[in-house]
């Protein structure tokens, strides 16, 4: 059974740092992928949109990769580190939880009349950076990243790089997110556009005005901040003499570059 995608983020951080490097750490392999099936479940069940959500499994994958976390023997400020990490990301979602849904009646969205700035939004990576704890774990056992600064600039691309990819997630669920009353960076940019046109929307009766106003200004909008993030990722990996041909820019990066692109260039035929 093929493994999702993030199971190979420590491999490829270490094939970045040093191609030639033979050695894998199939360990923290093995816990990011339980940590992945963990924050999706958990996902599923703050988002309230798969029932069958079993949280017990959440939960013991999660275990899992604190396991493989506590038990690696690692550097001291690395664990006070991801102990941060995960305490934001509880508080981030908490947040998520708690927060007020929007009012829908007979396909009608009530658009509040104070809107969150987009600025609310900025910590978004908070939500999957646990994801970067393991691979730079990875790099540390194997002397690839060997001191405080190096694993800084390691966190600071994971922070850029998720930060795009959780924007690309939002962008796909954006319409979902809204019909289940639920606030994301992209159909947020729906609503503050809707308002501003003093534009009325109903998902039921006229579905196509959110379709219009999501091409017109937030899809564009939200690829040219992915894009940005994207080159934020690749600055900070140059600092690590990542190039662009490396598996972690190659594999992650440069796929989301690519698909904000295309909608710009869409944007431009129209």
């Amino acid at each position: 059974m093929p493994h999702e995608q993030a199971y190979y983020w420590p491999i490829w951080l270490t094939k970045s740092l040093k191609p030639n490097c033979q050695k894998q750490q199939k360990t923290f392999c093995q816990a990011q992928s339980a940590l992945w099936q963990a924050l999706n479940i958990y996902d599923d069940i703050i988002d309230g949109d798969n029932p069958q959500a079993d949280l017990m499994m959440a939960n013991n994958n999660f275990r899992k990769f604190l396991k493989a976390l506590y038990a690696s023997n690692l550097p001291v400020y690395f664990i006070n580190q991801a102990d941060n990490i995960i305490s934001a990301w509880e508080k981030i979602n908490r947040q998520e939880w708690q927060s007020t849904k929007l009012i829908i009646k007979n396909g009608e969205i009530k658009i509040p009349q104070y809107l969150p700035s987009a600025t609310v939004f900025n910590l978004g990576y908070q939500k999957s950076l646990p994801l970067a704890i393991l691979s730079i774990a990875s790099a540390i056992k194997l002397n690839l990243i060997t001191n405080h600064r190096k694993f800084k600039i390691a966190l600071n691309f994971f922070k850029y790089a998720l930060a795009a990819k959780q924007l690309a997630d939002d962008a796909s669920d954006w319409l979902a997110d809204l019909e289940n009353g639920i606030l994301n960076p992209v159909n947020l940019l729906v609503l503050k556009a809707a308002k501003n046109k003093k534009i009325k929307l109903n998902l039921k009766t006229k579905p196509e005005i959110a379709y219009l106003l999501f091409a017109e200004k937030s899809g564009p909008q939200t690829a040219k901040n992915i894009l940005s993030l994207c080159k934020k990722a690749e600055k900070e990996a140059l600092k690590l003499k990542i190039n662009d041909g490396a598996p972690l820019i190659k594999l992650l990066i440069q796929p989301l570059s690519k698909s904000a692109q295309k909608v710009l260039n869409f944007q431009n035929l129209l």
